[in-house]
C-alpha cells in the first residue's frame, strides 16, 4: 500500500483560484490541510492582487487526489488563458 504524503507551495494565486482551492479543500476536509496564515499577499500597481506561499499538505491518497484536482484546475486555467491570447 502506498502512503501518499507531501506538501506543495503555490505562488501567484489570484482570488478566484484561491476560492477554488478552498472549495476543493472543504470537499476533502480531513485529508488536505491548508495554511492560510502562511499566505503572503502581493500588491503591485496596475495588476490584480495575488498570493504567494499558499501551502497545501496531505497525508492520504484522498489528499493527493485533492491536490491533483487543484493542480489540474490551475493548469487548465493557464491553458485557457494561453489559447485566448492573454
Amino acid at each position: 500500500m502506498v502512503n501518499a504524503t507531501g506538501n506543495l507551495t503555490l505562488n501567484g494565486i489570484d482570488d478566484r483560484e484561491l476560492v477554488k482551492i478552498l472549495e476543493i479543500k472543504i470537499a476533502h476536509e480531513k485529508t488536505l490541510n491548508f495554511s492560510p496564515q502562511a499566505m503572503q499577499p502581493q500588491v503591485t500597481p496596475n495588476k490584480p492582487p495575488y498570493y504567494n506561499n499558499v501551502q497545501l499538505h496531505w497525508t492520504t491518497e484522498d489528499g493527493l487526489t485533492a491536490v491533483h484536482k487543484i493542480v489540474e484546475f490551475l493548469l487548465n486555467k493557464k491553458a485557457e488563458a494561453a489559447t485566448q491570447g492573454q
